[in-house]
């Protein structure tokens, strides 16, 4: 959270882990993460129900202005500042297109879809690499070879740690953030497959399902990094560091003109924290059973969450302590 606010807003968003700001923002962005949850949109898909639950209308309008004040207090400490690094809302300020309320709008939507699909996927991943050690160890031999022990991976390194780009995109398509894209509508009537779709229908991708294709991923249910290599290498060979959606193994960040627009950023966010965990640590289970990776929390929210467990980090080698003091 504290990265996407210091993106967003500059040095003004610097916070201590205890700080009542930085709390706030968790909070909110849990609120809103779960109004927008498959049980809370089911009014979307049954308007009827809006006018039965009208009290649930109510909750929504105190969520958007508790969302509004909160960013709204964020802005204009920003504007108070006589000078900022350079961040979202200052390049964003710099075109003098959009009012107040519309910054607040399109920076709590940035904050909220960059804190809670990157926190989710971090958690998936480490719990697979618990589960599969010689994974792990793969992954460390990569970067002990390419980075070497003196230095943590910068993201300057992720052409050359290939192995590690392929435990996330495994991770993003055995567990994508969500298991259904956000919902899109028909602009006109459509027949696929034989079957009729008017105009204005709700489609809902089903991106669990397209990731557990065994046409186009056998064995899906397996955690297998190495299927994604063939992909990486061929990246890299062309200098083509992030290929265009409709070529990338996987649709965690949904696909059309209404895909994720943080899309690289969550990518070099992800690979820097994970690739930073597995030059320092080694991730062992507290118990010899493997962790529960078949069953994910109730969804009260956007993203698919795995249900807590319990890990050890242990340092891979004395240096690990210089780079934490």
């Amino acid at each position: 959270m504290t990265s996407i606010l210091t993106i967003a807003f500059g040095d003004i968003c610097s916070f201590e882990p205890e700080d009542p700001t930085l709390h706030k923002a968790f909070n909110l962005t849990e609120r809103a993460s779960k109004a927008l949850s498959p049980g809370d949109q089911i009014r979307e898909f049954f308007p009827i129900l809006q006018i039965l639950w009208p009290a649930e209308k109510a909750r929504y309008f105190q969520l958007r202005d508790d969302i509004v004040k909160f960013y709204e207090t964020l802005l204009n400490r920003f504007k108070a500042q006589k000078s900022t690094q350079d961040c979202f809302v200052k390049e964003i300020m710099k075109e003098n297109e959009l009012n107040d309320l519309q910054i607040i709008y399109f920076i709590a939507l940035f904050v909220g879809a960059g804190s809670d699909t990157t926190a989710s996927t971090i958690e998936w991943t480490i719990a697979y690499l618990a589960n599969h050690p010689e994974v792990q160890d793969l992954a460390y031999n990569e970067i002990k070879e390419e980075v070497g022990l003196d230095r943590l991976p910068q993201s300057y390194d992720e052409p050359n740690l290939p192995f590690v780009q392929c435990i996330i995109l495994e991770t993003l398509r055995i567990r994508p953030p969500a298991p259904t894209a956000i919902p899109h509508a028909t602009s006109e009537d459509d027949v696929y497959k034989g079957w009729h779709i008017p105009k204005n229908a709700v489609i809902l991708m089903n991106l669990f399902a397209i990731h557990n294709n065994p046409l186009r991923f056998p064995n899906p249910s397996q955690f297998q990094p190495e299927r994604h290599l063939e992909y990486v290498q061929e990246s890299l060979r062309h200098h083509k560091f992030s290929q265009v959606i409709e070529d990338r193994p996987h649709l965690g960040f949904s696909t059309g003109r209404r895909v994720c627009v943080g899309i690289h950023l969550a990518e070099r966010k992800l690979f820097m924290a994970i690739s930073m965990l597995l030059a320092c640590f080694k991730i062992e289970r507290i118990s010899e059973d493997l962790i529960d990776v078949n069953t994910h929390k109730d969804i009260h929210g956007v993203t698919w969450a795995i249900p807590h467990y319990k890990i050890q980090l242990v340092p891979r080698h004395d240096k690990v302590a210089t780079f934490f003091r």
